[in-house]
């Protein structure tokens, strides 16, 4: 019982200053990728992007495939329940919940403003797609944003060492949905700001108050 709440507490806090922060840059860069991917156009340096990693090697794909899985709109309550059975306190699944929602109602207000369509489409045939996702919107991406939010709300939770992995885990997750040819470049950046904004402010918002009191400011 120690062990397992020694790997899942409530270590770290985020102030409202570094949130908004966070928020603002997080805005700004979902603003400049916008007005870059708002013609529908891949810029020849994206397209090169995407090309090199959609043709790393095919023996990458089930390894590819499995990191993406934090992505998934389940995930993050499923690592909730985690939390939650590690810290016995059910206020923390709220945080985790409340990603996927909020996720699909900000994701689709971009894609309803930014139309750029996915690679398949947008560069051409010669991307491998090993997924499903040969056409539709694809600004911003949904599993990077779902990934970037719950990694920012697991360091809450875990030693310095462990935030380091969830941190990694989310940026391969954005490495692999080009590898799968189901996005470009700026679809992943924009996805990885909306998701660390979308953290930021359910960290703040349900990690910082009095339920945090438990919180080790030196861990």
């Amino acid at each position: 019982m120690a062990a397992r709440r020694e790997l899942l507490r409530l270590r770290w806090r985020i102030d409202g200053r570094t949130a908004a922060t966070v928020v603002a840059v997080a805005v700004a860069a979902i603003v400049v990728t916008s007005l870059v991917a708002a013609s529908g156009d891949v810029p020849a340096w994206e397209a090169t992007v995407a090309r090199w990693i959609n043709g790393w090697p095919g023996w990458l794909e089930p390894i590819m495939w499995s990191l993406q899985q934090v992505g998934i709109m389940l995930a993050p309550v499923v690592a909730g329940l985690v939390v939650v059975w590690s810290t016995r306190r059910w206020s923390y699944l709220v945080p985790f919940a409340l990603v996927p929602p909020i996720r699909i109602f900000v994701e689709s207000s971009i894609k309803s403003a930014v139309d750029r369509e996915r690679p398949f489409t947008s560069i051409g045939s010669e991307i491998e797609v090993r997924g499903t996702e040969f056409a539709g919107a694809a600004f911003p991406s949904g599993h990077v944003a779902t990934a970037f939010a719950l990694a920012l709300l697991l360091m809450a939770f875990v030693t310095m060492r462990w935030r380091i992995v969830v941190g990694c885990w989310a940026g391969m997750v954005g490495v692999a949905r080009i590898y799968q040819g189901e996005h470009n470049l700026l679809d992943v950046v924009a996805g990885a700001a909306l998701g660390l904004a979308l953290g930021a402010v359910l960290a703040f918002a349900s990690l910082s108050g009095p339920m945090s009191h438990e919180a080790d400011e030196g861990s």
